[in-house]
């Protein structure tokens, strides 16, 4: 199974506490925060994992060693100016297999993968979204759904405490949905693509549980500091 970790974003809610490195090398008790993803996902036996980099590109070049993990094959794909999510795997798509699984670089979601894949096959989906429950939903959109899983709308910041279901940043995703990006701009994968797929009703959701972090603002870096070497070191991953 080969994932494909979307690594290129500059991370600007973290400059003022680590501003010479891209955010998904920041150490965690000195392991980088992706050698706990590229460990997590060879739990899940992922052997081929694509980074897609720009940011830095050359930090992830230099440590590639350092980073590496088992038996997981690792290779890079830079993009010559930013992109977004949508642009970096359209620039990406000569490297992507058929059907792949592509997680955000700055969240950890502690998740089935293996009941995501299986959702996404038998739903005929083209792509499916892990979706999380939250009590606090303010600061992110909110996912709809029907009874089915298909994703009906997605909801812009509520505002005001409130508790919903959001993208999780984990998808499964068909190689045919990168040509329906543009190739000459930035495109936002979660604001512009995954919208344009709901009308045609391939485009679902699983509600999963598991432990869910984002690393990108400075406490939610400390949280995961306090919280995954001891989640790692428990299951015996690192």
């Amino acid at each position: 199974m080969q994932a494909v970790l979307l690594v290129g974003g500059k991370g600007t809610r973290l400059q003022t506490v680590v501003p010479h490195i891209p955010k998904p090398m920041v150490p965690l008790r000195g392991v980088p925060f992706l050698k706990y993803q590229l460990a997590w996902l060879a739990n899940w036996g992922v052997d081929e994992v694509l980074l897609c980099t720009g940011y830095k590109a050359e930090y992830f070049h230099k440590h590639l060693s350092e980073i590496g993990f088992g038996e997981v094959t690792l290779t890079l794909s830079t993009e010559s100016e930013p992109l977004d999510t949508g642009g970096a795997l359209r620039n990406a798509t000569p490297l992507i297999k058929e059907v792949c699984v592509v997680l955000n670089g700055d969240t950890f979601f502690d998740l089935n993968l293996h009941a995501l894949v299986e959702f996404h096959k038998a739903h005929d989906a083209l792509v499916t979204l892990a979706l999380l429950h939250m009590d606090d939903i303010s600061q992110r959109g909110k996912v709809e759904v029907d009874e089915c899983g298909r994703v009906i709308r997605f909801a812009e910041k509520q505002g005001g405490k409130c508790a919903g279901i959001v993208n999780g940043g984990v998808y499964v995703l068909q190689r045919e949905v990168l040509a329906r990006i543009p190739s000459d701009r930035p495109v936002s994968i979660e604001y512009e693509v995954f919208p344009s797929l709901i009308n045609e009703g391939r485009l679902f959701g699983m509600d999963v549980s598991g432990y869910f972090v984002d690393i990108g603002t400075p406490l939610g870096l400390a949280e995961a500091e306090a919280k995954l070497p001891n989640l790692f070191a428990s299951r015996g991953w690192l």
